[in-house]
C-alpha cells in the first residue's frame, strides 16, 4: 500500500508499538507486514494511496517512508500521484469503478512505479534477496488463475514440503497457503473495482466459480492461519 500523508493525525502501529505519519511524507506498507494504519476520529487522516503487486521483488515485513521533497521529480511524481487519486475518490463518489483516461494511467503508473524506486533507494535490507523463495513468488503470480500445490512448489524449490513452508513463512511472515490466498483476493478485490463479473474474477484468479469466490471474500482475514490441507492452492 503506498499513502501521500496530506494532513491530520495518525499512523500505524506495529507490535504493540504505534508510530505517526508525517505530513508531506511517503509511506509504503508492504503487503506481508503487520502493520495496521490508524487515525484520529478527530482530526483523520487525508491521504492519497494505490495498492498494487511488486513483483518480483517482494518487499520485507517493514514500513517505509521518505520525504519526497529532495527533487523536482519527487515532486512532479508526487502530483501525478496525488491527481490520479483524485480522479479515483471522483470516480467512486459517483459509483463508477476506477478507471483512467490511457494517458493519465501512464504517468500515474509511471509515478508508482518511481515513488516505490525512491522509498527503497538506499535500503539495501528492504528487499527479500532470497532467491528460491522470490521465484517461487514470481511463479505463484504467473499462474494465478491454475491450482497449485505446496507439493508443486517444493518440488520446484528443490526442498521438501516442510523446509519449503518454514522458509517461506520465515522469509515472507506468511505460509505458502496464506500468502497466495491474499494475492488471489487482492486481485479479486482490483478485478472487482474494474468492473469484471464474478465468473471472469474466479477463472482469472482461480476460484472453481463466482460462489467459492465470494465464500472466500466474505472470509478474509489477513491474519488467517495455515489450514491443515494445504494441497489445493485454487480457493477452496
Amino acid at each position: 500500500h503506498l499513502y501521500y500523508i496530506h494532513s491530520g493525525s495518525g499512523g500505524y502501529e506495529l507490535h504493540g508499538t504505534k508510530k505517526p505519519f508525517v505530513p508531506g511524507y511517503i509511506y509504503l506498507i508492504p503487503q506481508c507486514s503487520e502493520a495496521k494504519p490508524y487515525s484520529d476520529e478527530n482530526d483523520p487522516i487525508i491521504h492519497t494511496y494505490c495498492d498494487f503487486e511488486l513483483i518480483p521483488s517482494v518487499i520485507s515485513p517493514q514500513v517505509l517512508f521518505f520525504d519526497p521533497k529532495a527533487t523536482e521529480m519527487d515532486k512532479a511524481a508526487v502530483d501525478i500521484f496525488n491527481l490520479g487519486g483524485k480522479i479515483a475518490t471522483q470516480q467512486r463518489e459517483r459509483g463508477f469503478p476506477f478507471l483512467l483516461p490511457q494517458k493519465t494511467e501512464r504517468l500515474f503508473s509511471a509515478s508508482v512505479s518511481y515513488l516505490v524506486s525512491r522509498v527503497i533507494e538506499g535500503k539495501p535490507d528492504a528487499m527479500v534477496k532470497d532467491e528460491i523463495i522470490l521465484n517461487s513468488i514470481e511463479y505463484m503470480h504467473k499462474h494465478l488463475d491454475e491450482k497449485l500445490s505446496i507439493a508443486e512448489l517444493a518440488v520446484r524449490s528443490y526442498m521438501s514440503e516442510g523446509g519449503f513452508i518454514r522458509r517461506f513463512k520465515s522469509t515472507i511472515g506468511y505460509t505458502p497457503y496464506a500468502y497466495l490466498k491474499k494475492v488471489r483476493l487482492n486481485m479479486a478485490n482490483f478485478l472487482k473495482e474494474a468492473g469484471y463479473t464474478l465468473e471472469d474474477i474466479a477463472e482469472r484468479t482461480g476460484y472453481s466459480d463466482a460462489v467459492a469466490l465470494l465464500h472466500a471474500m466474505k472470509k478474509e482475514n489477513p491474519d488467517e492461519k495455515e489450514e491443515k490441507n494445504e494441497d489445493d492452492f485454487a480457493g477452496q
